[in-house]
């Protein structure tokens, strides 16, 4: 359940206790492409929390560890980051294109 951005005294406070948004196939940082696409619905896709899959890293955040640990130079985990990330973009549309086969 997400919950609700409130403004208190000019202070964004924003928390999710089960998920998070992630900007699956146009990233939130990406420049080149317009700032409508990027924040577009079919663009957004709630992520669970998952301690299995982030290690208990960023208390299962899967969107934060995807994130922050495809950075990480040379840690073992940033290629579990960049493949969770691959799995993610093309898992979405071939689970579309699954669906609309069957149905």
């Amino acid at each position: 359940m997400l919950c609700k951005l409130f403004v208190h005294w000019g202070e964004c406070v924003y928390g999710t206790y089960e998920r998070s948004l992630d900007h699956w196939l146009f990233s939130r940082t990406n420049g080149a492409v317009p700032i409508g696409l990027r924040n577009a619905g079919f663009n957004l896709v709630e992520l669970p929390r998952s301690m299995r899959l982030t290690w208990g890293y960023f208390g299962g955040d899967v969107n934060r560890f995807v994130g922050l640990a495809a950075r990480w130079r040379g840690h073992p985990l940033q290629s579990v980051a960049l493949s969770l990330r691959r799995q993610i973009t093309l898992g979405i549309p071939a689970l579309g294109l699954g669906s609309f086969g069957v149905g």
